[in-house]
Parts: structure tokens; sequence; C-alpha cells
């Protein structure tokens, strides 16, 4: 976690092009804080760990395939992924 602290802005701006630092944090914030919302309400349904993974694992896979098959942005990957690697929390 704190690796990506410290290298997302470089990540996101490799020719130094000025980028919307505020909005793209906020929004990775806000993917954040929707993966952690789905995760209790999918754990209030009493789901068995082996199923709950089974979700968590297909909306990763997904949002890592998004950009292969689509001309995604890389902000909506990005935060497709924030989101589902929240899930698990």
């Amino acid at each position: 976690m704190y690796t990506f602290v410290f290298l997302w802005t470089p990540a996101l701006s490799p020719k130094d092009e000025e980028i919307p630092h505020g909005f793209i944090f906020a929004t990775f914030m806000l993917s954040s804080m929707l993966g952690s919302s789905i995760a209790s309400r999918l754990l209030a349904r009493k789901l068995k760990v082996e199923g709950y993974m089974q979700i968590v694992f297909s909306v990763s896979a997904f949002t890592l395939f998004l950009p292969v098959v689509t001309n995604v942005s890389l902000l909506i990957t990005s935060c497709s992924l924030s989101l589902s690697l929240s899930l698990p929390l």
C-alpha cells in the first residue's frame, strides 16, 4: 500500500504532463470506500468464504481483463481494480 502511495503519480504521468492529482486521488478513495461497502453487504448475507472469494477473484479478473478487450482509460481501470481489491477488507 505504501509503495502505491509514492508511485501512483509517476505511473499516471510518464511524460510529465499535467494531471488532476486531487481528482484522481479522490476517485481512488471513493472506489476503495465503495468496495468496502459492498464487502460488508456481501458478508452480511452469511456467504461462505469460498463463495465470497470467488466473487472477489471474478471481479478482479474482469477488471484486469477490461483494458485488453476495450479501449478504456487508465483511470477507470485503476479505480475498478481499487474497488475489487478493497472487497476482501
